[in-house]
């Protein structure tokens, strides 16, 4: 089901003066952290819109409210549920809040289609607990995403910080080993892709 929202031109425009004052807040080098969470969200919001059916992109949705939590509160290696936990109990959110509408996405990510192939398959009983959830789950996030927002903009809170922009030395090296390989077909004036022998 589609969520909706009435409004009014009043409201509207007030939304857009609010907006309008937070690029402030996100311009901050400081701030990337939030900047990345809106950005993941953005994903899952997409995917969920495009779907053909609610099963087409739901690991993909999960995958990213994950990262979009992942990067809000980071841990380490092994511990990001344990970290999401902290940050968002120090957002004063209940408990049963925390448990019941963000934690699962993390625990979920690596299980349905989405950190990792899958090739079990789900009971109808099963699927429709998980559609459920990834529905509400977007609703939950914009609201998250919006108290966030708002306490760093008021600066009642202030996120990890994220001050080393440079790509993991394992990504450096993986371009470093394409590269030759791009070059070579390239130089050849055709496109870089595998063709079948005939």
């Amino acid at each position: 089901m589609m969520p909706f929202a009435t409004t009014t031109t009043e409201k509207q425009e007030s939304k857009f003066a609010v907006s309008w004052q937070r690029f402030d807040t996100l311009s901050q080098p400081e701030n990337r952290r939030l900047i990345a969470a809106l950005y993941y969200f953005h994903l899952a919001c997409r995917l969920e819109a495009v779907g053909d059916s609610p099963w087409e992109f739901m690991g993909e949705v999960i995958l990213n409210l994950s990262k979009t939590l992942e990067v809000l509160f980071p841990g380490s290696e092994g511990q990001t549920i344990d970290a999401a936990r902290t940050g968002l109990a120090s957002l004063d959110l209940p408990a049963q809040d925390i448990e019941r509408y963000f934690i699962p996405a993390i625990a979920l990510r690596n299980s349905i289609d989405s950190g990792h192939a899958l090739l079990s398959i789900f009971t109808r009983s099963q699927l429709r607990v998980i559609h459920v959830y990834t529905e509400g789950a977007i609703n939950s996030f914009r609201n998250l995403l919006q108290l966030v927002l708002e306490k760093v903009t008021r600066g009642e809170i202030s996120l990890a910080t994220y001050a080393d922009m440079t790509p993991s030395r394992q990504a450096l090296t993986t371009i470093e080993r394409l590269e030759p390989h791009v070059q070579a077909v390239e130089s050849q004036g055709v496109p870089f892709e595998y063709r079948s022998p005939e």
